[in-house]
C-alpha cells in the first residue's frame, strides 16, 4: 500500500499535536518537500526531563496506533535525551534541549518550510 505525501502530512501533524498535549515546546514539523530521502515530513519536539521524553514518546505512539499507523523503526531506544521514531514518510525527533544543544538539530532542518 503507498501512502500520499497529505497522509503523511497527517501524520507528522497528529504527532505534533500529540507531543503538545504533554507539554513539548516548541513543537515544530517541517516539509522536507522532496529534498530528502529519508522522509517527507519532520517533526521536531522539545522536552524538559527524560520521564517527559518517554511520555511523549507513548502519546505519539498511542495516538498515531489508533490511526491505523505504526513506528517502523525507533532509534535511540537507551537514551534519555533523543529519540526518533520513523513513521515511514515522517521522522519525529523527541529531544531535551542539551541534546538540541550538542547536536542542534533544528539546525538540520533550518532550510526546510516549516507546516
Amino acid at each position: 500500500m503507498t501512502i500520499s505525501k497529505n497522509t503523511f502530512k497527517q501524520i507528522a501533524i497528529k504527532a505534533a499535536m500529540a507531543g503538545d498535549a504533554k507539554k513539548a515546546s516548541p513543537v515544530r514539523v517541517y516539509d522536507l518537500g522532496g529534498k530528502s530521502t529519508l522522509a517527507d515530513y519532520a517533526v521536531l519536539m522539545e522536552v524538559e526531563s527524560a520521564p517527559q521524553l518517554d511520555a511523549v514518546e507513548e502519546e505519539v505512539s498511542i495516538r498515531l496506533k489508533h490511526e491505523g499507523f505504526y513506528c517502523l523503526h525507533k532509534e535511540g531506544q537507551n537514551s534519555k535525551n533523543w529519540k526518533v521514531l520513523d513513521y515511514g514518510g515522517v521522522l519525529v525527533h523527541v529531544y531535551e534541549k542539551k541534546a538540541e544543544e550538542y547536536y542542534s538539530i533544528s539546525k538540520v532542518y533550518a532550510d526546510y518550510k516549516p507546516v
